[in-house]
């Protein structure tokens, strides 16, 4: 079990930040087999490097340790990155940890911090990033994009080294408290919910289907729209969403289904239904 570091050292300091920097290709060696494991063990060059310096039999057994499979988010990841800098640090002080310890402390871990990453970042902090900025982008306001990316891609750098540094500092308690106290999958569920939010909200401002037709009862014509608003305000767009999340959910392609809304619009354009 990893101790707590109550204090970082100059060396420790630069060793983190420069793990930080490489985190950031984590992705960029993503593989069918191994997923992360080159930029993983890329990023963790600077620590191990430090650690076993003079002694390459031992690196060369640290970096084939860390060459295995890993898929995990890469922005939370790097509290893994963190935590394993801690456990390396240990075994190369002599400490009662195993390369099997180090192996199954990441595979134990990889998942569930995807899980958590995933839900704050690609459902929650993604969504509510493009709600914002597509508001700006509809007007032609290149503020749009500039909001998604400080919102998103600035929250996914910015986090990277306090959670490095908080799994080199607190250990492997840090996350076991977490999920004892139930706090992770609530932290999770709540994300979720956040996500789905923004999403009905989305459809509910930026869908907008509707139809020109009219009912005509003797001499007087009530517009088929005004009824439907009546029934159930946007109903046509409710219909359209539940038909593209069924469709998605029996695996038709986005690429299928975009092309096919296309067409579907330009017919019911041309034949002023829609």
């Amino acid at each position: 079990m990893t101790q707590v570091v109550k204090g970082l050292t100059p060396q420790e300091k630069k060793t983190l930040f420069r793990i930080t920097m490489r985190s950031n290709l984590m992705n960029g060696s993503m593989q069918a087999i191994k997923r992360q494991a080159m930029g993983f063990t890329y990023a963790l060059i600077p620590a191990l490097a430090d650690l076993y310096k003079g002694d390459k039999k031992k690196m060369a057994e640290a970096l084939q340790r860390h060459d295995t499979f890993i898929n995990t988010h890469a922005s939370f990841g790097a509290f893994l990155l963190g935590l394993v800098y801690a456990l390396e640090k240990q075994k190369a002080e002599g400490k009662p940890v195993s390369s099997e310890m180090i192996t199954n402390i990441k595979a134990s871990l990889m998942g569930p911090l995807a899980g958590i990453g995933d839900s704050i970042f690609h459902i929650t902090l993604r969504v509510i990033g493009a709600g914002i900025g597509i508001n700006f982008a509809l007007e032609g306001n290149i503020v749009g994009a500039l909001i998604f990316l400080l919102i998103y891609g600035g929250t996914f750098l910015a986090i990277k080294y306090p959670l490095l540094k908080a799994g080199y500092t607190l250990g492997t308690n840090y996350l076991k408290d977490l999920f004892e106290k139930g706090l992770v999958q609530s932290l999770t569920k709540a994300a979720s919910i956040l996500g789905l939010m923004m999403v009905g909200g989305l459809v509910s401002s930026l869908m907008n289907v509707t139809t020109p037709l009219a009912i005509k009862f003797g001499e007087t014509s009530v517009a088929l729209q005004t009824m439907l608003d009546q029934i159930v305000p946007e109903a046509l767009s409710i219909i359209t969403v539940f038909v593209v999340y069924k469709l998605i959910k029996r695996k038709v392609s986005i690429t299928m289904i975009a092309f096919g809304m296309i067409v579907f619009g330009i017919a019911m354009s041309f034949l002023k239904i829609m």
